[in-house]
């Protein structure tokens, strides 16, 4: 693969960030923890305001659930290619055109009277590529591993607070009798904040690649994301056994097994499936794909548990506010975790850290399902969840990119996003179909069984994470000089 040097000239915006004196590695995770805070608010703060966007935009159930899924859709089909031109327009612009598509999102959505145009709104968001092309940014601007994974544990950390401003956000603004627009508003003016911040300190990429882009395969990828994604996100409503679900399930799966075997054929794969199926990084994206997963999962989970009026007999009773107070213990886990993960995994290295820590969060799990009868039961469990899974994720993702070269960054990026994108709606598809499989008799309430099966499930699916992570290799790093005396590393 053929890429171009442009790093001889040093730009303003780098001159900017020596003038901060931190290393350009810290420069770019504290910008992208900025672009993380703002993607988890407008990713997850509307789950706990399904109602109120009914009323306040006249939805029905469903347009409801389109609203919220139609921007996963529009990712599934768009980021990784949005992504990998990173390669070749430069990553720096295409960070700042993500931005700049999320805050004309959020405004859409702010001043949308109905669906239509709430939507478009909510579809352009899910053209936004910022977040992986930070990743690849920082991987491709990273100087050594320590420093990377340093970065990577910097974003880890962030994404605390972002969960956290996305849980409370909702609730404090309908405690202050504001309504779902307002916390569009509030958004947007976040968004506006970090592509301000991002255009005088975000730095470039240090080459650009000039092979063609591969035009057949990005359209490929979208097409079986997309399906695969839609079969997802809608087979509770659709039902898992009709013939829509099925067959959007399974062309979809075709489609992006026909896209694999032509990456194989091509000169320049917009993924290069040979290159990336190695033991450092596959195993890691399953297992990056599964914590996200896993973590959306687990807290609608508690969300709706802790929620659950006392009067069925095992619920706790919680607000929309109280309930996101409680998952906060989660987001301070990660902020206190994501900041002391790196050093332990350059110390031992990824696999280990992946193993221990998805087996602590197994046992985590299973004394949850046996034990969950107090608001104090989950703050506990919720600590240990968020801190152990910040040293889980931290290490998954620092084995992924520093098994990349440099020039290979934005491309590794992309495929985290395709197998993340495609088993990222299992979580609410799996907490939905065990909510409604068992009811108490003659009542709409489900069964309390059920959520001790949900936690036990959550178990035993990171045990199997502790599994494949048994079989991480420990990647070699490449520095950007070595990388540069190799061109054709990812061929």
């Amino acid at each position: 693969m053929i890429a171009s040097d442009v790093s001889a000239k040093v730009s303003a915006v780098d001159r900017r960030l020596q003038a901060t004196g931190m290393p350009i590695e810290v420069s770019i995770a504290v910008l992208g923890g900025l672009i993380l805070l703002v993607a988890d608010a407008w990713g997850l703060s509307l789950i706990p305001l399904v109602s109120n966007l009914e009323k306040t935009y006249s939805l029905s159930p469903s347009e409801a659930a389109w609203t919220l899924s139609v921007a996963g859709l529009v990712a599934a089909g768009f980021v990784p290619t949005v992504a990998r031109l990173g390669d070749r327009l430069g990553m720096r612009p295409l960070i700042l055109i993500s931005l700049a598509v999320g805050l004309v999102g959020n405004v859409l959505c702010a001043l949308a009277t109905g669906f239509d145009v709430l939507i478009i709104g909510r579809a352009i968001l899910g053209a936004s590529a910022a977040l992986p092309l930070v990743y690849a940014l920082l991987r491709a601007r990273g100087t050594n591993a320590a420093r990377v994974t340093r970065g990577i544990a910097i974003l880890t950390a962030a994404s605390g607070v972002g969960v956290a401003v996305a849980y409370l956000l909702s609730g404090l603004i309908i405690q202050a009798n504001g309504n779902v627009r307002t916390v569009f508003w509030v958004i947007s003016a976040l968004a506006a904040i970090s592509l301000v911040v991002a255009w005088f300190y975000m730095p470039d990429s240090n080459h650009r690649e000039t092979d063609p882009i591969d035009w057949g395969g990005a359209v490929g990828v979208c097409i079986g994301l997309v399906f695969v994604v839609l079969a997802i996100t809608e087979g509770n409503t659709w039902g898992w056994a009709q013939a829509s679900t099925l067959a959007s399930l399974a062309g979809g799966l075709v489609v992006l097994g026909f896209f694999a075997f032509y990456e194989t054929r091509q000169a320049n794969p917009l993924i290069n499936v040979k290159r990336i199926s190695n033991r450092s990084a596959a195993p890691a994206f399953f297992v990056i794909a599964i914590l996200g997963t896993g973590a959306i999962y687990t807290n609608l989970a508690q969300a709706t548990y802790t929620e659950l009026p006392t009067v069925t007999g095992y619920g706790l009773g919680l607000s929309v506010l109280q309930a996101s107070l409680a998952l906060c213990a989660i987001s301070l886990a990660l902020l206190v975790g994501g900041m002391v993960a790196h050093p332990v995994i350059n110390r031992f290295g990824p696999r280990p850290v992946m193993v221990v820590s998805s087996l602590i969060i197994a046992a985590n799990f299973a004394v949850l399902a046996a034990s969950h009868n107090g608001v104090w039961h989950f703050i506990v469990w919720d600590f240990i969840w968020g801190f152990v899974w910040a040293f889980d994720y931290t290490a998954a993702i620092t084995a992924f990119l520093h098994d990349a070269t440099p020039t290979e960054a934005a491309m590794y990026s992309s495929a985290n996003t395709v197998i993340t994108s495609a088993v990222g709606g299992l979580g609410p598809a799996v907490f939905t179909a065990i909510l409604t499989s068992k009811f108490i008799p003659h009542t709409p309430i489900p069964d309390p069984s059920v959520f001790k099966e949900m936690w036990v499930y959550a178990a035993i699916a990171m045990v199997i994470v502790a599994a494949v992570a048994l079989l991480v290799r420990r990647p070699v790093f490449v520095s950007q000089e070595a990388a540069s005396s190799q061109p054709d590393a990812t061929t």
